[in-house]
């Protein structure tokens, strides 16, 4: 195990409990993923309908531990005004499955990464990134040497409940301003590290499972480099010299050496 950046994924678990506590919770019944109709064209066509989990890039934190080294596929939990949003900045096209499909009894749930990308400088926007793996996967064994692994049954970021018809689902609800009076939203994305049979979804849901969406930003992904944390955020960063203005006012002011 690397130890270092273990404690490094530990302590912005922390952070991110934290940032999470308190706040309220809504239900979420599928996860989405846009992309290019090209993308999904290429799947249905070329790849015999499977949807292959491709490396992650170097977005988001840069000591993120999975950062190039795990394959998988992102999909998105947040709502917006209770529904899925109609825009995207990944992608014209968007595949929507019920959360059951990627989360059931056979996989586990890891902790991999919080951070901010303001879209807008009025913006203020903070991401949980979430690996969910097959149990005893290449993924798995993977994922449980480097990241905290996390109870889907109890956590503050993707919680599967008990239902008198089936599970439920929730999220956490990130809404208002920031300490600087700055609009904040928050979302939960999951990487999932196996291949998605997409032909065989649509003949289980239905054409109705992939929607077209208007994009904002670039439209589509960065491949390769993604897009880094603001390394000085006083929200997303446990270090202190950086935290310590504004951390009495964000979070419960502990220790985080």
């Amino acid at each position: 195990m690397d130890k270092a950046k273990d404690q490094h994924s530990l302590k912005l678990l922390r952070v991110a409990e934290d940032f999470c506590q308190g706040h309220m919770v809504t239900t979420i019944t599928h996860l989405y993923r846009n992309k290019s109709r090209e993308y999904f064209d290429q799947v249905l066509n070329k790849e015999d309908g499977l949807m292959l989990p491709y490396k992650k890039d170097y977005g988001g934190d840069p000591s993120c531990p999975i950062n190039g080294r795990l394959k998988g596929l992102f999909f998105a939990a947040t709502l917006v005004q209770g529904g899925i949003p109609e825009a995207s900045p990944f992608g014209n096209t968007r595949l929507t499955l019920p959360v059951e499909e990627l989360i059931g009894p056979d996989t586990n749930l890891y902790f991999a990464d919080f951070f901010c990308m303001p879209i807008m400088s009025i913006n203020n926007n903070h991401y949980i990134v979430l690996v969910v793996t097959k149990q005893g996967s290449p993924s798995d064994l993977f994922c449980n040497t480097i990241l905290p692994q996390i109870n889907i049954n109890n956590n503050l970021f993707l919680t599967r409940r008990a239902g008198p018809i089936g599970p439920s689902f929730t999220i956490p609800f990130k809404t208002g301003f920031d300490h600087d009076r700055r609009p904040h939203k928050l979302w939960i994305e999951v990487m999932y590290t196996e291949a998605i049979d997409m032909a065989n979804m649509l003949i289980k849901y239905g054409e109705a499972i992939i929607t077209t969406c208007r994009t904002f930003g670039e439209g589509s992904s960065k491949k390769e480099t993604g897009v880094r944390k603001h390394t000085n955020c006083t929200i997303c960063s446990y270090n202190p010299c950086v935290r310590c203005i504004c951390c009495k006012r964000v979070l419960s002011g502990r220790d985080f050496d």
